[in-house]
């Protein structure tokens, strides 16, 4: 019994030296380890593991990498976590094979393994996929190279030869946070097509509604969607207070966890502050996330936006007896993004010296029976220079004043002066408007 004892310890072994030279083969024709990563050097791919025994998931790191967390997927679909908050520096993890945070894998092929840092800036992952078998009767084994781990600490031994320093996995190295950019822009450095990626998985989840800018008005109800591809099951969503720094749960369901359907509706309650918001829509175990774009919420969705067009000089004439006059002509447009329609609404006008801020004209116009999402314009027409000649000579009525030299007429637009119909504040800005009209240069009449 003995003898045969030491022949399978040697034949394992053996086995071992022989999947390491191995791994170090492909190493070898990978591209040279980044100075700012993560690179997985176990698994290398091929492997059958045994659940139920330990294997060492070994990696290297840069020095800037703090802590990180160990995934596993499966035919690029998440499965669960390995370890959370691990640090980078140990260079190796013992995994009790099958152990996960949540869950429990079942035995199958076509896993993988994913580190990312916990900062979200580096990532990297297996080069190659390998097997879960299901333990035998048999008893546990322990595979070489262990490493620190939940239940065991001892050294880790080199991966490699001292003068070798390839990269076994692909590095990503993007620095913008996840779900902010398109998934075209975020390709693991030579990873295969079908790898399975942390960033993948945030674009799968991407918000359609709301809508960057939009209002949401206390008491309402709305329809919350995403795209739902990529085979998640299950999410969660909830409402950040981007001002106050506060969240709370928009999905109702146990543990917050509502089926992946795109859509979900919403009624905003009542109690909540009028601020800036966005949503992050999740897995349940909240490995991967999402946010919408900001949005806000207000006691009323009324959004008025006014600017002008059509700013110009006008001149017109006669010759007998001869007068000529100048005016400023502009169009003052406005529209209400909001979702009701607006029976009254003022804009007023006036136009400023500048820098002095003296204010040379002003006035108001009316705009009755908006429609939602529909632009109206009013004319302006400002006469600002008259000439006249008579029977007893000229007339020369500068009716705004001459400018000097660094003075200049400023055309200002202001829709809904004194907030009346309770604009929500932060929006408040896309009810001004501004624009030079004269300066010294363009005043005098040709």
């Amino acid at each position: 019994m003995r003898t045969k004892g030491l022949t399978g310890i040697l034949f394992l072994c053996v086995a071992i030296a022989v999947a390491v030279s191995s791994a170090q083969a492909q190493s070898r024709a990978l591209a040279p380890a980044s100075s700012a990563g993560i690179q997985i050097t176990n698994p290398a791919g091929g492997e059958s593991l045994v659940l139920g025994t330990n294997y060492p998931i070994r990696w290297k790191a840069a020095g800037g990498v703090g802590t990180l967390s160990i995934a596993l997927f499966q035919n690029n679909t998440f499965v669960g976590f390995i370890a959370k908050g691990y640090p980078a520096g140990k260079s190796g993890y013992l995994w009790p094979v099958g152990r996960l945070v949540k869950g429990m894998p079942k035995a199958g092929s076509g896993y993988t393994i994913g580190i990312r840092s916990t900062d979200g800036k580096v990532e990297a992952y297996s080069p190659g996929a390998f097997s879960l078998t299901a333990a035998s009767s048999a008893a546990a084994t322990t595979h070489s190279g262990v490493v620190s781990g939940p239940e065991a600490t001892a050294n880790l031994p080199a991966s490699s030869s001292s003068g070798s320093s390839s990269a076994s996995a692909p590095i990503n190295t993007h620095t913008a946070p996840p779900g902010s950019i398109p998934q075209s822009a975020v390709t693991l450095q030579g990873a295969p097509l079908d790898k399975g990626t942390f960033v993948q998985r945030t674009v799968d989840l991407h918000f359609t509604n709301p809508e960057e800018g939009v209002i949401w008005e206390k008491g309402r109800t709305y329809t919350i969607s995403w795209d739902k591809a990529g085979g998640i099951g299950s999410v969660k969503i909830r409402l950040d207070d981007l001002l106050n720094r506060t969240s709370l749960w928009v999905s109702q369901g146990p543990d917050h966890v509502i089926t992946n359907t795109g859509t979900y509706r919403y009624t905003v309650p009542a109690t909540l502050p009028e601020s800036a918001f966005a949503l992050q829509i999740m897995t349940p175990d909240e490995s991967y996330t999402n946010r919408s774009k900001r949005f806000y919420v207000g006691q009323s969705d009324t959004d008025l936006f006014v600017k002008g067009a059509n700013i110009g000089i006008h001149h017109t004439w006669r010759k007998f007896p001869f007068k000529e006059d100048y005016y400023i002509k502009a169009e003052i447009w406005l529209k209400n993004k909001g979702t009701r329609d607006l029976n009254t609404v003022k804009v007023a006008w006036q136009v400023v010296k500048e820098p002095l801020g003296q204010n040379i004209v002003q006035g108001e116009e009316l705009f009755t029976n908006m429609h939602p999402d529909i632009w109206y314009n009013k004319p302006l027409s400002l006469k600002y220079y008259h000439f006249q000649v008579e029977a007893l000579g000229s007339t020369t009525d500068h009716i705004w004043g001459e400018l000097q030299e660094g003075e200049r007429y400023v055309l200002k637009f202001k829709a809904d002066p004194g907030n009346t119909l309770g604009e929500l504040e932060l929006v408040l800005d896309n009810n001004t408007y501004q624009t030079e009209v004269l300066t010294p240069e363009t005043y005098q009449p040709q």
